[in-house]
């Protein structure tokens, strides 16, 4: 069977490329192994999918992990954070900002945003339950072998994903396609994920929740502010899955790491002035109130500290219980299997595909997409705008030298 264009993995690139190509007068194929599409998708933001963000291209782009972030210059401006909301609000389904910066649909339903990367589509152009088995270049056009059948194609977009969450199909083909071409790439890595420390492990704080607080890590650069949670073994929360790419490396230096947490957020001196204002209180009950009763106590018993009013300490105690709680370091000692962490980092080396097309330098008509690239940035709607950006520009040119 011969077609202008079969791409390979249903995710939300794979799916966004699909639907800027159907009805377009292509002959397209979309190949994907799971019994249903958009099986990772549908897992995004814990079912609501956090779609995209409001930031510009400009900030997207600074906000940007791995070494080329300009990489994604002119996908960012060719299909902006702008542009998905207005491609799903077109398509009529509404979005909206929560905490003044991620856009999530009004229904907070993931599944609803499936639905219109769906839209009427043709069945014979969707076939589930098949894997790629084999794909090699067969004179002008590309041979791919699958459990099922065989094709012939002009175009192959490969957007299988990474190796996170193997279970909804991201078990690394798209790599291993690279290979065989002779690309370049970078072995996937976890990102957006929780660590493990036996040292909080042992502290009664499971389920334990503190917000808006400042953690970084030592001997770097790195440190981000946000919503902080004590597992059974380890940390997890917003704030940790900002920086846990960059505590595996350094675990990978070192065996090991070490966080710096604030979770007061103050300076000693605002810190002073205002137990000035309520010397009568008890100082366990001051931090309490900063950070949560089970924590403060937790932590006021482990080191043994006075639980006196305030007036009755010395500023020495006082200044003890400060660094205590803006400066408290925490090893960690791994940080979650990449199968298992919402992002990977790692893919195939951007240096080998054009950037306004997405197409391989040294292979042409050979696409890669989405999360198969070296290419990821933080939680906040930043990785499903890079899927849904680079599918734009692939079918964007699929589309120009199909009508050439």
């Amino acid at each position: 069977m011969q077609y202008d264009v079969i791409i390979i993995g249903a995710g939300a690139s794979g799916l966004m490329c699909y639907h800027q190509l159907e009805n377009q007068g292509i002959k397209v194929l979309l190949i994907d192994k799971n019994k249903a599409v958009g099986r990772k998708l549908l897992l995004t933001g814990n079912g609501r999918c956090n779609v995209t963000n409001t930031l510009s291209p400009r900030d997207f782009i600074q906000r940007l992990s791995g070494k080329q972030p300009k990489f994604f210059y002119k996908a960012s401006h060719a299909f902006s954070t702008r542009d998905i909301v207005d491609f799903f609000t077109n398509h009529g389904l509404n979005l909206k900002v929560e905490e003044g910066f991620k856009y999530f649909p009004v229904t907070n339903k993931a599944s609803d945003i499936l639905k219109v990367l769906i839209t009427n589509k043709d069945k014979d152009t969707i076939r589930t339950e098949e894997e790629v088995l084999d794909l090699k270049k067969a004179n002008n056009s590309f041979l791919l072998t699958t459990n099922k059948n065989q094709y012939q194609s002009k175009r192959v977009v490969i957007a299988t994903g990474s190796k996170s969450f193997p279970k909804t199909g991201s078990t690394g083909d798209g790599v291993r396609f690279a290979q065989k071409f002779g690309l370049n790439i970078h072995p996937f890595y976890p990102a957006e994920t929780k660590v493990f420390s036996k040292e909080v492990s042992m502290l009664p704080l499971q389920g334990t929740s503190l917000a808006n607080v400042s953690v970084s890590i030592e001997q770097t650069k790195h440190q981000a502010n946000g919503d902080l949670l004590f597992t059974h073994d380890g940390l997890s929360g917003p704030v940790i899955y900002h920086l846990s790419e960059y505590i595996y490396h350094k675990i990978r230096e070192q065996e090991k790491a070490f966080v710096r947490v604030d979770f007061l957020g103050q300076t000693y001196e605002e810190y002073m002035n205002e137990l000035k204002e309520h010397s009568q209180k008890i100082l366990e009950t001051f931090i309490a109130k900063k950070t949560s009763k089970r924590f403060a106590s937790t932590l006021f018993s482990k080191y043994e500290l006075p639980k006196k009013p305030i007036k009755d300490l010395s500023d020495q105690s006082k200044k003890w219980v400060y660094d205590l709680f803006t400066n408290y370091r925490i090893q960690i000692d791994r940080v979650e299997d990449k199968t298992l962490a919402y992002v990977n980092g790692g893919g195939v080396l951007t240096s080998q595909l054009n950037p306004s097309t997405m197409e391989c330098k040294n292979h042409k008509g050979l696409y890669f997409i989405g999360e198969t690239i070296d290419l990821h940035g933080p939680i906040g709607g930043f990785n499903i705008s890079i899927a849904f950006a680079t599918a734009y520009l692939a079918a964007k040119h699929i589309r120009e030298e199909n009508n050439a």
